[in-house]
């Protein structure tokens, strides 16, 4: 019998990052052992394409329409509708990227799909199927979006590339080194400020965008990492200093070290802020919250794998 579809329809480049795509691939190496899981995008990068090649996953090429940073105002713009005759109607398609709005939801609602999105801010009035978030929902929140979908969150697992769940706990190498990482302006200008980062050594996990950049600080700069590499590259160095980010929540399921995680990434905040009132740091609260959360996890961060392949089985 041939395996039910699930579309990722998702970008990844030097323009808008990686971290979407990342996201991505986690859930769909958890969903491939059940699912046929292929991903729509408009560009497919040499590193996109080693990543999907890797994964077994399949490409499917959609327009390429503009690509624009985070940090740019024309980010905000909803992409063009770009599945037509690319979908069936028993296929899932899941969206994860801040410019698929209502619009485009609507337009693939119509052609029969079951629809999931992943989230970093809650939104009541999403028209889906299902609703990804890596917060964690109050009982309120979860109770108003399930009576119109089903709801995976942060409380359910995080999804972050299965790697990091499968290397906990290991052995930090001994070295003055700080692993950093740079994908935004304020994220670069932060660290520009932070005078522990000008004597020592610095590994910067970076993208294009910001490569030289880091490299004109004197900064060690990783593009394009793989896993293994940025597992790899956390062992050189005994200490963090990270935005609230995905890499952030690697760091904590690996738990190699102490990790500062300073809250200037807005997407990622208010999850961040979340997990301290779940009490998963060990020596943070709400108040020092505001500005950073230091410490390791005080409970083991829950493995979204068997939860996640149930729940899509369930839309």
């Amino acid at each position: 019998m041939t395996a039910k579809r699930i579309l990722f329809r998702v970008e990844g480049n030097a323009s808008v990052g990686f971290g979407h795509f990342i996201r991505c691939v986690a859930a769909a190496r958890i969903l491939a052992e059940d699912y046929d899981c292929c991903f729509a995008m408009g560009e497919f990068t040499p590193f996109v394409r080693d990543q999907l090649m890797c994964n077994d996953i399949s490409e499917v090429a959609v327009e390429c329409q503009a690509q624009y940073h985070p940090d740019d105002h024309r980010s905000d713009k909803e992409l063009n509708f770009d599945l037509r005759n690319r979908v069936q109607p028993d296929d899932v398609v899941v969206l994860d990227g801040y410019r698929f709005g209502q619009k485009y939801r609507r337009q693939l609602k119509e052609s029969g799909v079951k629809l999931v999105q992943f989230f970093d801010e809650i939104d009541f009035h999403a028209e889906v199927d299902g609703y990804i978030t890596p917060l964690i929902l109050s009982a309120y929140e979860r109770a108003t979006l399930e009576r119109s979908c089903l709801v995976f969150d942060g409380s359910d697992g995080f999804l972050i590339r299965p790697d990091f769940y499968l290397n906990q706990s290991l052995t930090i190498a001994e070295s003055n080194k700080t692993f950093i990482y740079v994908t935004q302006v304020e994220a670069l200008e932060f660290f520009k400020q932070q005078p522990s980062l000008e004597d020592g050594s610095v590994l910067a996990l970076t993208n294009a965008t910001y490569q030289d950049a880091c490299a004109a600080m004197g900064w060690e700069t990783l593009i394009e990492a793989s896993a293994d590499q940025i597992i790899a590259s956390m062992l050189e160095c005994n200490a963090a200093l990270l935005p609230a980010s995905s890499v952030a929540l690697e760091f904590l399921v690996v738990r190699m070290m102490k990790p500062c995680v300073f809250l200037t990434a807005g997407n990622q905040v208010e999850g961040f802020k979340r997990m301290v009132s779940a009490g998963y740091w060990s020596d943070a609260n709400e108040h020092e919250c505001q500005e950073r959360a230091f410490g390791l996890i005080q409970k083991r961060l829950p493995d979204p794998a068997i939860g996640l392949r149930h729940w899509i089985g369930d839309l």
